[in-house]
């Protein structure tokens, strides 16, 4: 049903047509592992904050327990060995990295931190959603042990 006051919108969120400085906050969730170029995804964000707008942005990194979607745990064994395993242990057929919901792609915390900071959005926190402590800090392991990285970045005034 419709609600009264709401516009929904579907697009390619790397390319919008909203003007500059539309909105106060952007919500990006479990959509930059499915996005060929990161970078275009994170300019198109930046173009659409207002000064001092917020972003938020979530996704299981790739190299986490669930970050193979649908492919997990197989995913650690590259994408060849991984549609054949699953197909094999899930019994799915046509199985691929490619899907309904776009392509998988590895992405990683420090892909994210690295491309926030060279599109010049100031990071405020890096958290872990589901999970009763942050691993989303820990060198290295980070990759390995977050389920879900959360990051919190304002666009300066």
């Amino acid at each position: 049903q419709p609600q009264k006051g709401l516009t929904f919108v579907q697009g390619d969120a790397t390319h919008t047509n909203f003007p500059d400085k539309s909105f106060d906050f952007v919500f990006c969730s479990s959509l930059i592992e499915h996005v060929k170029n990161p970078d275009k995804l994170i300019k198109e964000i930046r173009r659409v904050l207002k000064p001092a707008g917020y972003c938020y942005i979530s996704f299981p990194p790739f190299w986490s327990p669930v970050g193979g979607h649908q492919f997990k745990p197989f995913h650690y064994f590259g994408e060849k060995i991984a549609v054949k395993l699953a197909h094999l242990f899930y019994g799915v057929k046509d199985m691929k990295y490619e899907g309904d919901y776009g392509r998988l792609y590895v992405r990683t915390i420090g892909q994210l931190n690295n491309l926030l900071k060279k599109n010049n959005l100031n990071i405020i926190s890096v958290t872990t959603r589901m999970l009763p402590f942050n691993t989303a800090w820990i060198p290295f392991f980070k990759e390995l042990l977050t389920w879900h990285a959360e990051f919190l970045a304002q666009k300066p005034k």
